[in-house]
């Protein structure tokens, strides 16, 4: 039996490599010498089941979506594929497919592996749900996961820990690599939104970046990672800074809207009117690191209903009759920036706009019954500015810091000095002690050896043919090679 190799994520499709005992095969072969079972044809979507377990699907378009097997028409039962749900252990999406299908592959109880053409953008409701044995999953870096599409597989969180390039190359990946964890969940969720302070939405994944200061299409790093690029974000950001902080979901949720019971739900965090407030009579006094939801139209609501906006409180001034709530938001003029609301004491309704503050979630940032561990950063000969974080179990990693070491590139922290497992900031934290994390290197091969030597007695020249002495920094050309003179 074929089994797929580990696969690992990036910016476009993945070429998976399928291992037999004796040689390697790709998706376009990987059915060669087995013998072909049944197939079929759905809509303009062409499907082959083989003696190998192996499930390919080629055409153009979507897979249309199925219903729940109790619902109308079309639904899980009338897939073509159906009867081999509890066989399929490889499943192949060739090129011209544009979308799985709600469902479509729903409760396969022996999937393993799946590979989808860098065609396919989209993956719809519960596609891949209780598929319990599915680890190895291939596609392109921009598809859209709509609810649930991988829930109850375990290739779920390594979905969503999957890093994006765009942004990890941008100023405000930088940035918030320069965050040190301190384990004080209120003061790192403030300096995380901090360090995103004017981060723009994009029209497209091409602008995960951050930079594109024209961008109107909610396109941003704090969607994609809750899986809601496209949608107004002001809540996913929100929810991803409290993510970064490492703290635990069981402790606060993440929310795609601004829902006070989203937030809290099954958790000790709470949420308050404005009448629940010390500023409006009440017990709770707001602190930094609490998020506000705002209705704009200042209808009556439920706690179950998504209002307006939702904002992070950086700290709130009272002044008279008034307090001045200070904040750090998302999705505000289509960016991040810090804010100033200034509402009445007496009710929470804005002075300066239609609005008012409709509910406060208060979360539990100093619940005693969270883990929290140090994480030390072996730089093995390199240096970094920080060499130790906290983190809490049951969270994500968080930032990292970005070492240095001069003719060596860094390709990440590692479990182990050697070999081991890559860990990035969306890993979940899952240790129950203190943790060594490892700087992994590779030689940047430039061509350009060193001279470290001041006493070279030969003549040598610099790049552009003028002889230089022995004090000349930089690049020079000695005997018709090419050498970078650094100086001691």
């Amino acid at each position: 039996m074929m089994k797929l190799m580990q696969l690992l994520f990036r910016n476009s499709l993945l070429l998976a490599l399928l291992w037999t005992n004796s040689f390697s095969i790709n998706a376009e072969n990987a059915t060669e010498g087995e013998k072909l079972v049944e197939s079929g044809v759905l809509g303009d979507i062409k499907w082959y089941y083989y003696s190998n377990c192996l499930l390919s699907l080629e055409g153009n378009g979507a897979i249309v979506d199925f219903n729940k097997y109790d619902q109308p028409s079309p639904n899980t039962s009338d897939r073509p594929w159906h009867k081999y749900r509890n066989k399929v252990e490889i499943l192949i999406v060739k090129d011209g497919i544009t979308r799985v299908g709600n469902r479509a592959f729903q409760n396969f109880s022996q999937l393993k592996s799946v590979l989808l053409a860098e065609s396919v953008k989209s993956i719809g409701l519960w596609a891949f749900q209780n598929c319990y044995l599915l680890e190895n999953v291939s596609m392109a870096n921009d598809i859209v996961l709509e609810q649930g599409a991988f829930s109850g597989a375990p290739a779920e969180e390594d979905i969503a820990a999957v890093e994006c390039a765009e942004y990890t190359n941008s100023i405000y990946f930088e940035r918030l690599c320069k965050t040190t964890l301190t384990g004080d969940f209120r003061t790192d969720v403030i300096n995380i939104a901090l360090s995103q302070t004017n981060y723009h939405e994009g029209n497209s994944v091409a602008d995960y970046d951050g930079g594109n200061t024209s961008g109107n299409g909610d396109y941003t790093e704090y969607g994609r990672y809750l899986m809601s690029s496209g949608n107004a974000w002001c809540s996913e950001f929100a929810s991803w800074c409290v993510r970064m902080s490492s703290l635990p979901k069981n402790i606060l949720g993440s929310s795609k809207g601004a829902n006070a019971q989203t937030f809290t739900q099954n958790t000790p965090s709470q949420y308050y009117t404005w009448s629940g407030l010390s500023f409006g009579g009440g017990d709770y006094s707001p602190q930094p690191g609490d998020l506000i939801i705002w209705s704009w139209d200042m209808e009556n609501h439920t706690a179950d209903q998504s209002l307006s906006h939702t904002s992070i409180l950086h700290h709130a001034v009272i002044e008279d009759e008034h307090v001045i709530l200070y904040t750090i938001e998302g999705n505000s003029g289509g960016k991040v920036r810090e804010s100033s609301y200034t509402a009445r004491k007496t009710d929470g309704v804005l002075t300066s706009r239609t609005g008012q503050l409709y509910y406060l979630v208060a979360p539990n940032y100093e619940n005693e019954d969270v883990e929290k561990y140090q994480i030390t950063f072996d730089t093995m000969e390199g240096s970094v500015d920080s060499d130790k974080k906290t983190v809490a179990t049951g969270g994500l990693y968080g930032p990292f810091p970005i070492p240095q070491r001069n003719g060596y590139k860094f390709l990440g922290w590692y479990t182990e000095p050697s070999d081991g497992k890559r860990i990035n900031m969306y890993h979940p934290v899952r240790i129950h002690a203190n943790q060594t994390l490892y700087a992994h290197w590779v030689e940047t091969h430039t061509g350009i050896q060193t001279v470290r030597n001041r006493n070279q007695k030969q003549l040598c020249y610099n790049l552009m043919g003028l002889k230089v002495n022995q004090n000349y920094r930089g690049i020079i050309v000695k005997n018709g090679k090419k050498y970078n003179q650094i100086i001691h």
